[in-house]
């Protein structure tokens, strides 16, 4: 008898200890101090190879020309993006032989108008995904913006070393950051879900940065998906351009142009 119940309590406490350790690791995410200052130094370097934080403040508004190539269907759609600091957005994009679509944010509502589908209100990863391009200061804010941020080791991309942080979002979604020596970003990874419902994966890969007035954006943008490969191009980037307010208002009817 002594024996059962020394086994049943030993098994007790070894359960309670199982799930105090667990917790413990929950809670313990913060990097040991050295890893830490590692990421501290990349990440300020990175802000340093924009110009420092002052200048960094100052983007205030983009706006984007390009255009996707979807290479297996031989589609070309143009594109053309307007974004205001922190949160307004207005996008559209032109579809041979469909027409227009067009994507508006303003604070936390957006709509979508579609020549098929008429018009709808974004979902809510769409607005975060949309807040998240609006939000032109938010590499200052990386501590604040992601759950946790980890140092992987070097990786070679391209010829190029690269030092590799691992940034994981409150959803727990994986994006790779890879920086030049000398701090500027050299390439971003991430899985974005896109449509209504978030059902669609796909993989962007940010690359060829190029300096316009200043800062640093990427000329190509590479999407991955099972289904498709694409490529956006940006062909014109202007900084700080003054936008009429009236484009990122939410009608209840389609919008005619973006001017």
């Amino acid at each position: 008898m002594e024996l059962k119940r020394i086994t049943r309590y030993g098994i007790g406490a070894l359960i309670l200890f199982l799930w105090m350790a667990i917790l413990s690791a929950e809670d313990s995410r913060e990097p040991p101090a050295a890893e830490r200052a590692a990421i501290e130094e990349i990440i300020e370097q990175y802000i340093a190879s924009q110009g420092g934080r002052e200048r960094m403040e100052s983007l205030r508004r983009v706006e984007l020309e390009g255009r996707m190539a979807l290479e297996s269907q031989g589609l070309v759609i143009e594109l053309r993006q307007k974004l205001e600091s922190p949160d307004k957005v207005f996008v559209t994009m032109e579809f041979p032989g469909l027409g227009t679509v067009r994507h508006i944010l303003n604070g936390d509502q957006g709509w979508e108008w579609h020549p098929l589908t008429g018009t709808r209100s974004l979902e809510e990863q769409e607005v975060k995904d949309l807040l998240r391009d609006a939000d032109l200061q938010r590499d200052l804010r990386l501590f604040e913006v992601y759950k946790e941020i980890l140092l992987a080791e070097p990786e070679e991309i391209e010829g190029q070393m690269t030092r590799h942080l691992v940034l994981l979002d409150e959803d727990g979604k994986e994006e790779h950051w890879y920086f030049k020596e000398n701090g500027d970003l050299f390439q971003q990874v991430r899985d974005v879900p896109v449509g209504p419902g978030g059902e669609v994966k796909i993989r962007q890969r940010h690359y060829d940065y190029t300096t316009v007035e200043g800062f640093r954006f990427p000329k190509v943008v590479r999407l991955h998906n099972p289904a498709f490969e694409a490529e956006i191009t940006i062909t014109r980037c202007r900084v700080n351009p003054e936008f009429d307010p009236a484009i990122f208002q939410l009608p209840t009817a389609p919008v005619e142009s973006g001017e």
